[in-house]
């Protein structure tokens, strides 16, 4: 697959060129006007509407971008004032020792327009939870550009953080949100009441992403481990469960509409159960591209469908390419849907494999390897130190994941039956067998002598060459085989 045929790369690139400038204070206008006259001309020009694509798509993104612009002016106008209004409580207030945090949009204010969003803390630990209406009063704190939480705040689409001066009442309900929190509050209630634990935790943490209920001696190993990406929802979760999804209904009967809707409907749930971060976003909006494709008689390019994800999501959120779970989601799915396919291919072609069970072990190696590789600079940029030995331990891994979330589903679906309950817990804990083999993995590794390396900042520079190296190498290769 040569993504340099695909003119969404180019929109792509361009999209993230413009954010970053703009993360970095520097106007990105300039270019993205210069870029779309310049390809509305090449396409007028050279007759390929196809070049068109790009110039609607970094319109899209220019005019969101230039409204998040307007937000964020109206923020800065109102550094260290109050503004009064009604709130929608968008995530679950999270309990420090002398206050709350959560995440508050506007519904409707004295002084700014809806839908911005603030990270708000409460230090009266008012009893509200997400999916609520509450007319309050908040002291907004503009995020300054040398903030070092501004990239993380921004990449969630966040521009201030507030403090409730005075919580009045709870003035109504989201349906849509407090439905998926009772969802969430009862997957966690469930896990919790028939396992125990860093085994209910991780389990937890695998079906929604919820983290709190994992110790900080396994959260510290899962993060040595190189597996972190198993407890964020995402492309690997959503994949295992519409494939057990597909097959159960590939099996009883075969409808391209029917596929679709369920599609839909499983991946909307799955996106609100945790919580619509971005990492699960991506990947929805991945799925979903794959899933019309059957309707209207495309093949599925799953090149294509990430490069589609990445500027969808991009168009919605334009400081996306600040929120480290979406770009460690991207670049995995980058090296998985496009370089690893050459090189694991090149490798059984050399050594002549037929077996399909080394074969399938070929393409788990080379899939460890390759995402710790294209992941290498934003991690080492982030973090500081790499693990050393996440290719092994995301082998060992892969299957006790695919289990315990597999069963998991299952458990949970068949526990609100009150007729096979009882099967439900019993599957419950099938799925807390799988999950404390993880835990056991992770630990037995971790005891190794050496598990993580810390990296200077220079070693960007180098895992960046590396990534260009193998690209270059790949290119190089193909075009050899064409001359001879």
């Amino acid at each position: 697959m040569d993504i340099f045929k695909r003119p969404i790369f180019y929109a792509a690139l361009i999209c993230c060129v413009a954010s970053v400038l703009f993360l970095y204070a520097i106007n990105p206008f300039l270019l993205l006007i210069t870029s779309i006259l310049l390809i509305v001309f090449l396409s007028v020009k050279y007759q390929k509407l196809k070049y068109l694509t790009i110039a609607v798509i970094i319109l899209a993104f220019s005019i969101n971008l230039f409204s998040e612009s307007k937000k964020i002016e109206q923020i800065n106008m109102l550094d260290n004032q109050s503004i009064k209004g009604e709130f929608l409580v968008i995530s679950e207030p999270v309990v420090y020792d002398k206050f709350n945090k959560t995440s508050l949009k506007i519904i409707s204010s004295d002084k700014l327009s809806a839908d911005i969003k603030f990270m708000a803390f409460d230090s009266e630990k008012t009893d509200f939870s997400t999916g609520d209406i509450i007319s309050a009063t908040l002291k907004i704190s503009v995020i300054k550009n040398n903030d070092q939480y501004r990239f993380y705040d921004y990449g969630n689409g966040i521009y201030a953080t507030a403090n409730i001066t005075k919580f009045e009442k709870i003035v109504d309900e989201n349906k849509l949100y407090k439905t998926f929190d009772s969802i969430r509050k009862f997957v966690k209630f469930k896990i919790c009441d028939i396992l125990n634990g860093d085994v209910a935790g991780l389990l937890l943490a695998i079906t929604t992403g919820e983290k709190s209920l994992i110790s900080d001696n396994l959260l510290s190993g899962v993060k040595e481990s190189g597996i972190s990406h198993v407890i964020a929802v995402s492309g690997l979760h959503l994949s295992i469960i519409l494939t057990a999804l597909f097959l159960v209904i590939d099996r009883l009967f075969y409808n391209k509409y029917i596929r679709t809707v369920l599609s839909l409907m499983t991946v909307f749930i799955i996106c609100g159960i945790c919580g619509f971060t971005m990492s699960v976003v991506r990947a929805a909006t991945m799925f979903l591209v794959g899933a019309f494709a059957p309707i209207f008689k495309r093949d599925k390019d799953l090149l294509s469908m990430l490069l589609t994800a990445f500027t969808g999501v991009l168009i919605a959120s334009p400081f996306a390419v600040a929120n480290v779970s979406f770009l460690l989601s991207v670049l995995s799915t980058l090296s998985i849907v496009w370089v690893v396919p050459f090189y694991s291919n090149l490798f059984i072609k050399k050594f002549k494999v037929n077996s399909k069970i080394i074969k399938a072990l070929i393409d788990m190696i080379f899939i460890s390897i390759f995402t710790m590789l294209f992941t290498l600079p934003v991690v080492i940029n982030i973090f500081g130190y790499i693990s050393i030995i996440s290719p092994i331990t995301n082998i060992l891994v892969t299957y006790p994941v695919i289990f315990a979330l597999i069963f998991s589903c299952i458990g949970l679906l068949l526990s609100t039956i009150p007729i096979i309950g009882v099967l439900g817990n019993l599957i419950i804990k099938i799925a807390g067998i799988f999950s404390d083999i993880i835990i056991h993995i992770v630990n037995t590794i971790t005891k190794l002598p050496v598990t993580i390396a810390i990296l200077p900042k220079l070693a960007i520079v180098l895992s960046i060459s590396i990534i260009f190296i193998l690209i270059f190498y790949m290119y190089f290769y193909k075009y050899k085989s064409k001359i001879n």
